[in-house]
């Protein structure tokens, strides 16, 4: 059986969610670092229709330049 959710956003989360942009939204073109590895590992539990995920993200600077602080 599966369940669909409506996701209701309250007028305080859209009011974060706006000013999130505008605080960050002057970064967006600024180069960011890489995902160049992601290791998981994913345990099920069926019996208890429950799972695990425990796991790494490798990120790397490929651009020809440092990044600068902000």
């Amino acid at each position: 059986m599966s369940r669909v959710y409506k996701r209701h956003t309250t007028e305080a989360q859209t009011e974060r969610a706006i000013n999130y942009e505008k605080a960050y939204r002057k970064y967006q073109h600024l180069p960011q670092p890489s995902v160049t590895e992601v290791r998981t590992q994913i345990d099920l539990y069926p019996a208890n229709a429950a799972y695990v995920v425990a796991g790494t993200y490798t990120i790397c600077n490929l651009q020809k330049h440092r990044f600068q602080a902000f």
